[in-house]
């Protein structure tokens, strides 16, 4: 039992340090790998033997996954590759030795989970609140939010991200949060009522101004979703409509045609109507840049981490305005083709049909969540999210059971 406790809170503080993500603490060490260089290496020493205890086909497939990326990146000339490898050999260490520690120990890892996850939410809400009200008054970017001048339809604005990097992972962070505790049966978490973390996690959500939010409300309306026929179409509707505003206001800009947008997120203008003009996001131009690199380089792609440096250093040959910044793909889909190319893809679909496989017939919040985390991998790189793969080993380590209070369940 001791070792069953000391293995829990050490889990405990591992996720929890997630809360610190982008405190960069040397050399591009952050926060919470720093913790793991002390947490990893205990757990694994405590729960070695059941590494590959209870192999699933959802393990397999993340073993021959990382395996062929690494492999891939070690023969990569690009020296961001080398990186990227350190960072795929983290995560797979960081994914078996929680899952060892887990069996070990028969520990509750939803409650363990679900517990860290309302501690980044009491760190990160409220810090992203402070920022976002510090930048909104002094219209400048500071530690905890950014200051968008000029942003398209909103103008102005403050975009809380506390210590998490960007707005988007705030958000992200949230939105799993709330999933998460809608699962979790227990009322309270840490001796406060659940309701009061799903408040804390909208207002964490109006802070960080993510597009994410609408896919965030279109799947709760699904969790929610009604029993009448009148409301189900009222239901369907919005669920299109959130849908369709998230990926249009993704791709595509739209602001009076005399203003003029930022560069860094506004391209060509693709055509004008009455004062308003509609132009490409830098989302959709590095969705074109990413199949052009793919087609260049069909099988083994540009190299993971390379997408940036590869266009930038074919600009004119691949027909890319000056003033598009250097980014990474931003699209786990698009990402990969240009990275990694058709064994990368190859690689992703075998991931996916292995959580097909692991969540068939399930029908809860976590099967939400993992919808959530396909529709916004279409517009972000969501393989490195440590919360991504926490996800994962949440469905490889408990099995589904339908209660009677679910409406998700009932109305599916």
């Amino acid at each position: 039992m001791r070792w069953a406790k000391i293995s829990e809170y050490l889990i405990l503080v591992l996720i929890s340090s997630l809360a610190f993500y982008n405190i960069n603490v040397y050399d591009h060490f952050y926060f919470p790998e720093i913790i793991s260089l002390f947490i990893l290496p205990i757990l694994f020493l405590l729960s070695w033997k059941n590494i590959f205890s209870d192999f699933q086909i959802l393990e397999t497939a993340i073993l021959i996954y990382f395996f062929i990326e690494i492999i891939r990146n070690l023969y990569t000339p690009c020296g961001a590759a080398l990186h990227e490898v350190f960072i795929q050999l983290y995560l797979l260490i960081f994914y078996f030795t929680i899952r060892a520690s887990s069996i070990s120990y028969k520990l509750d890892f939803l409650k363990i989970f679900s517990k860290s996850l309302v501690i980044i939410l009491l760190i990160s809400v409220p810090l992203a609140v402070i920022g976002f009200i510090h930048a909104s008054i002094s219209s400048q970017t500071n530690a905890l939010a950014w200051f968008y001048p000029g942003f398209p339809i909103l103008g102005d604005i403050a975009r809380g991200r506390a210590f998490l990097g960007t707005p988007e992972m705030l958000a992200y962070f949230l939105i799993t949060s709330y999933f998460i505790l809608l699962i979790n049966k227990d009322n309270q978490i840490l001796g406060i009522n659940k309701s009061l973390y799903f408040f804390l996690c909208l207002i964490g959500l109006v802070c960080s101004a993510s597009k994410s939010f609408l896919v965030f409300l279109a799947l709760l309306l699904i969790y929610y979703y009604p029993k009448k026929r009148v409301l189900k179409n009222i239901y369907l509707f919005s669920i299109c409509l959130l849908l369709i505003l998230y990926f249009f206001g993704t791709h595509f800009l739209v602001g009076d045609k005399n203003s003029i947008l930022n560069s860094d997120i506004s391209g060509e203008t693709i055509a004008q109507i009455n004062q308003y003009s509609i132009s490409k996001s830098s989302y959709t131009e590095l969705k074109e840049i990413a199949i052009q690199c793919g087609l260049k380089n069909p099988i083994i792609g540009v190299g993971s981490s390379c997408f940036g440096e590869y266009y930038s250093n074919h600009r004119s040959e691949l027909n890319i305005r000056n003033s598009l910044p250097i980014y990474d793909p931003h699209s786990t889909w698009f990402g990969q083709f240009a990275e990694n190319g058709i064994i990368g893809c190859l690689c992703l679909l075998l991931l996916c049909f292995a959580i097909y496989f692991q969540m068939k017939n399930r029908w809860d919040s976590i099967t939400l969540l993992i919808l959530f985390y396909l529709l916004i991998s279409m517009n972000t790189d969501i393989l490195n999210f440590r919360q991504f793969w926490l996800i994962l080993l949440l469905i490889s380590l408990t099995k589904f059971k339908q209660s009677d209070n679910n409406t998700f369940e009932k109305t599916m």
